[in-house]
């Protein structure tokens, strides 16, 4: 029997469907985390170049 936890199904008149919005959230999270560590390091970049 396939482990699927109760998070990841809704249940509706017409069955049982899976959702994807936690899979949907973690790709979003981690974009948000690449992008955050994208702009410190232009921002420790640019802070260098102004001071020289």
């Amino acid at each position: 029997m396939p482990d699927n936890s109760p998070k990841s199904q809704l249940i509706s008149d017409s069955g049982v469907i899976d959702s994807k919005k936690e899979l949907h959230t973690k790709i979003f999270v981690t974009l948000c985390r690449i992008m955050s560590l994208a702009l410190a390091i232009i921002g420790i970049l640019a802070f260098i170049e102004g001071n020289f």
